[in-house]
């Protein structure tokens, strides 16, 4: 049996005329089994339609996890696993953060207590200003402390409230150190006489033995004059006097 360019036209009608029961038999059962084949398509299409939406999207990873290789499947799991585990503290470590927010939150009333300054007779002013006093006749700090950056720093940082009095430091309502070795100031002006006292006696004992005459008592200088020592001038050179006798005992002892 001959056939050109690939057509089974002769085949087909060699198959009719030579062998018209084989290829009946054949086209019978080729149709049984296309109805077979047709009616499983059918049943599988109607119980997909009837499953619920979840049940397919869940039974999705199931099938493209066959087709991946062991290998794949492993390195997935603990990465699933590790996402599993960690949005539950995330969730956790934001509803702390939102609550330690809200227990932090100032009330309105401890907002507008910050905002007002001390008056001058308070307790809490008093006790500060023992505190500066110390510090500057204790430690020898100079005047000019209480009016450098760091220092209104450090006061604004620990309390907001106590910043006024500093502005004017010779003011008669503020603090006025600068008066300490001056003995036309009367020690009775002051509200914390007792650190006064103990500033002058230690003063005293530091320059035993040092002409002092910045310290000596003054005539009432004429009005307008400018050769008159003001008190902060006297406790420069209070210091510069002690600061020399410091060092010629350093060197004598050297």
């Amino acid at each position: 049996m001959r056939y050109s360019n690939n057509s089974t036209t002769n085949f087909m009608r060699h198959l009719r005329n030579k062998h018209p029961f084989e290829l009946q038999s054949y086209e019978e059962h080729a149709s049984t089994a296309s109805g077979q084949q047709g009616a499983e398509s059918s049943a599988t299409s109607l119980t997909s339609i009837a499953t619920p939406a979840p049940a397919v999207c869940s039974s999705m990873p199931t099938a493209m996890s066959v087709s991946h290789t062991s290998t794949s499947s492993t390195v997935n799991a603990p990465q699933a696993a590790s996402i599993s585990t960690t949005a539950v503290p995330s969730t956790q470590r934001g509803a702390t953060s939102a609550h330690a927010a809200a227990t932090k939150q100032m009330t309105l009333e401890a907002v507008i207590e910050r905002t007002i300054k001390y008056k001058p007779g308070s307790t809490r002013k008093k006790e500060i200003d023992a505190c500066v006093l110390q510090l500057v006749t204790t430690d020898l700090q100079p005047l000019s402390i209480v009016d450098n950056k760091a220092f209104r720093q450090l006061m604004q940082k620990m309390d907001p409230r106590d910043q006024e009095r500093f502005r004017n430091i010779n003011s008669k309502d503020q603090l006025r150190l600068a008066t300490l070795l001056d003995p036309r100031f009367k020690h009775d002006e002051f509200s914390h006489k007792t650190y006064y006292d103990e500033a002058v006696d230690k003063l005293k004992r530091m320059a035993e033995g040092i002409s002092l005459p910045a310290t000596q008592p003054v005539e009432e200088p004429a009005a307008g004059s400018e050769e008159a020592p003001t008190p902060a001038k006297k406790i420069q050179c209070f210091v510069v006097a002690v600061d020399a006798k410091r060092k010629e005992k350093k060197r004598s002892s050297a």
